[in-house]
């Protein structure tokens, strides 16, 4: 499962981070282009590649390879040659007798996974901290009095025109 998870992380991530280059790439694109990349790329997220490879592997129809005769080469079991091997043993000093154990072995899956969410916190951090200002400036922000469907108003900021 844990496996299942961390392809699926990788996957979406690199989708995503090739939907941003992309959108990059098209800035000078209609909205709807980039609107449409970024939706292409969150249903990544939702549905995980390994359930679409499996969808297709069942719509698809496998036709069995042609079975072909294999020749497999005689094999003759030799017995390994016992041979006596000694080291010398080193004395080690006191201090590095009661040091603590530094464990050897690093846990990938681990360290991907953590080193994924911190960058996920930093992104949902930095979207909070966007939309607080932007919460801020639409409370500051003074009504324009115009006969629209929605309310209209004004800031003084540098911020560019926008609707939320």
């Amino acid at each position: 499962m844990t496996a299942l998870l961390l392809n699926h992380l990788w996957q979406s991530t690199l989708c995503a981070g090739g939907a941003g280059l992309l959108v990059l790439a098209l800035h000078r694109n209609g909205a709807n282009v980039r609107f449409w990349l970024w939706f292409a790329a969150s249903v990544n997220f939702l549905v995980p590649f390994a359930a679409l490879s499996a969808l297709g592997a069942y719509l698809t129809p496998i036709v069995p390879p042609a079975t072909l005769p294999v020749m497999v080469p005689a094999v003759t079991l030799v017995e390994p040659l016992a041979v006596p091997f000694s080291a010398p043993v080193l004395a080690l000093p006191e201090a590095a007798m009661s040091a603590a154990p530094v464990p050897t072995d690093l846990n990938l899956g681990v360290l991907l996974v953590a080193l994924w969410a911190a960058g996920f916190l930093a992104i949902v951090l930095r979207w909070a901290l966007r939309w607080s200002q932007v919460h801020r400036l639409l409370r500051d922000a003074q009504a324009v009095p115009v006969d629209a469907p929605v309310a209209v108003k004004f800031s003084a900021s540098r911020l560019e025109p926008g609707l939320v």
